[in-house]
């Protein structure tokens, strides 16, 4: 917030809705670690799910049949579409730790705030978990739409796959 500010500033008759708006301070930050956690498992299942599938449909198909062509160009498309969607995985997991998710610094509580008025303290929680809260919005935004173009490569890499045994096995 401003360096300017003084205890002065913050007269809780001007602002009487700081104790409603403080109880959401701890809420913001839970709800984004939430969501964060749950678009995180759903990345690391399609990893799972995508290199399962890439490495288990070639083995099982050369076990069935003595000509199978890897030269295909439905495979290549497979392996291509899998990489891809091993590429936007692996990103996804490095923006996920780089800078991760945003919180209030415990240090900095200790530091710069013990010496606040209640309402000076709230005020600033306030503010600092909003500009927290946008942060980890974008970033778990970032991380919805690599999963979401995962799930599109992963799809595409199924159709190309079963187009690749029927192909085979025919």
């Amino acid at each position: 917030m401003n360096e300017s500010n003084n205890a002065s500033d913050f007269d809780a008759a001007q602002w009487p809705s700081v104790d409603l708006a403080y109880e959401f301070v701890a809420l913001s930050y839970d709800w984004a670690q939430r969501r964060f956690e749950f678009i995180e498992r759903r990345i690391h299942t399609l990893l799972a799910f995508t290199a399962t599938l890439t490495l288990g449909v070639p083995v099982l198909v050369t076990t069935a049949v003595d000509h199978a062509n890897f030269t295909s160009v439905w495979f290549i498309a497979a392996v291509v579409c899998a990489v891809a969607t091993l590429a936007l995985g692996m990103t996804a997991k490095i923006l996920s730790s780089i800078p991760g998710m945003w919180y209030l610094s415990l240090d900095s509580l200790y530091e710069g705030w013990l010496h606040f008025p209640e309402i000076e303290f709230k005020i600033e929680a306030i503010y600092w978990a909003s500009l927290h809260f946008g942060e980890n919005a974008s970033l778990i935004n970032k991380m919805g739409w690599l999963l979401v173009s995962m799930l599109f490569l992963f799809s595409a890499e199924v159709a190309l796959l079963l187009w690749w045994v029927v192909t085979t096995l025919a």
